[in-house]
């Protein structure tokens, strides 16, 4: 049987609009996992909805079903909490919160995750913490089912925070399966073309290492998470993704998403939307 292997390039990460402020590209994703073998990848973003402001004793929930092809193993779970607005009062502060995982009835609390932040880089009014806390769930998902992630302020001196979503991936071992090569690169950066900052230096670049022979791929996927990467309201898209394979720029797109291997931030945006940005390309053989 000739199974060919498939690439698939993943950011994870949190893009936020500002309120008003000057922010670079100067937090590149980094990739945390790289990895081949026979099976496939998934990644979800269950009932999220945007939460509102969570104040102390709060809470926010999305559920998830799983269901991995049959015979197959769950190799990779990570579960990405997409948060805004952390504040006291008018001062920024990083949140404070108890993670959960729920499944069958039983809850277990999650260690703390790593977390990736971004605020303007200059001191002003609204300079409010944003960011991304990623939890590894590896052992606590490992069969079909439905799970859900659970999270409460625990911050008793009054800050509050807004969550627009939480995300699931789910990389699986499958002797049946194509050979898979991934790359899982997660952050957090804020791009915003105004006040003095020029859509050049509004702008991430983001890499994804290795050798690959292209003869042997039948198709390739990225997925982009950028939580508030859409349209202006009433506005044409001002945001731009490049696909480059150095130093030649081989595609491009206009797009609602604004984060991936290379992305101008051109304007504005005030959109609150939990975007998944997927592209699919097959290279002519």
């Amino acid at each position: 049987m000739n199974l060919k292997p498939v690439a698939i390039l993943l950011n994870l990460l949190l893009l936020t609009f500002p309120a008003s402020a000057s922010y670079a590209g100067d937090k590149p994703l980094q990739t945390i996992i790289h990895d081949e073998n026979h099976g496939g990848l998934d990644f979800s973003l269950g009932d999220s909805k945007y939460s509102g402001e969570l104040a102390y004793n709060k809470s926010y929930m999305v559920n998830f079903s799983v269901n991995p092809p049959s015979g197959s193993s769950i190799k990779v779970a990570k579960a990405y909490v997409y948060w805004v607005w952390s504040k006291k009062d008018l001062e920024g502060i990083y949140p404070q919160f108890n993670a959960s995982i729920i499944s069958s009835g039983n809850i277990e609390s999650l260690p703390e995750g790593h977390m990736y932040t971004d605020t303007k880089g200059f001191v002003s009014r609204y300079d409010y913490f944003s960011g991304m806390n990623a939890y590894d769930l590896s052992g606590k998902i490992s069969k079909p089912g439905n799970y859900s992630i659970s999270l409460m302020n625990t911050d008793k001196n009054g800050s509050t925070f807004c969550v627009q979503g939480i995300g699931l991936l789910l990389a699986y071992e499958d002797p049946k399966s194509p050979t898979i090569e991934y790359w899982i690169n997660e952050g957090c950066d804020m791009l915003y073309a105004d006040y003095g900052i020029t859509p050049e230096v509004a702008t991430m670049t983001t890499y994804f290492k290795g050798d690959i022979n292209p003869d042997n791929i039948t198709d390739a996927q990225l997925i982009t998470v950028s939580p508030s990467g859409g349209y202006s309201s009433g506005r044409e898209a001002r945001n731009k993704l490049f696909l480059t394979r150095r130093p030649v720029v081989f595609q491009s797109w206009e797009i609602s998403s604004s984060f991936c291997l290379e992305v101008v931030k051109a304007g504005r945006m005030y959109t609150r939307q939990m975007i998944l940005f997927r592209l699919l390309w097959m290279r002519n053989r």
